[in-house]
């Protein structure tokens, strides 16, 4: 009978890049191929138990980690990390990239080339965010002349800083 997977405590229910998994002595490359573990996107891996494959969350969390420079989660994506849920079952994450920058495509990715200024960027909750207000979502019907109703979720994740 085979022997259960040792599994870290920060490696158990968020993606992880597997090669930092790796150079840090928690796994061997083995082991990421192993039936304990997801892979989600090149290099990002998730133990089977926080594997959910309509978790936007976690996809959300996988992308982060495979960002390019100057890339961020956007859109309705972004919404949702903000806590604003417009999200259907299967939504690919919503991600802006720099013309230059290039990622892998999956399924469970919808990339856009825009520009991002890095002077708007903060961090929240740990994870790097970029404030786009080209971003903005509307909600309700249209309010006064010259005004709009804009949802509070303006910021996006970033990655590479």
């Amino acid at each position: 009978m085979p022997s259960l997977a040792r599994v870290p405590p920060r490696l158990a229910f968020r993606p992880f890049l597997g090669s930092a998994a790796v150079a840090d002595g928690l796994l061997t490359w083995t082991m990421l191929r192993g039936r304990s573990w997801r892979r989600l996107l090149p290099d990002v891996h998730v133990h089977r138990d926080g594997y959910r494959a309509d978790d936007h969350r976690m996809w959300c969390d996988a992308v982060a980690l495979a960002l390019p420079t100057g890339g961020v989660i956007a859109g309705r994506s972004a919404a949702y990390l903000w806590g604003v849920d417009l999200l259907d079952r299967d939504t690919p994450v919503a991600v802006l990239l720099p013309r230059a920058a290039r990622m892998r495509a999956h399924p469970r990715l919808r990339v856009t080339r825009s520009v991002v200024p890095e002077s708007d960027r903060t961090r929240f909750g740990g994870v790097a965010r970029h404030h786009c207000p080209a971003q903005r979502l509307r909600f309700g019907p249209p309010g006064p002349p010259g005004r709009r109703p804009w949802s509070p979720s303006t910021r996006c994740c970033t990655a590479g800083w």
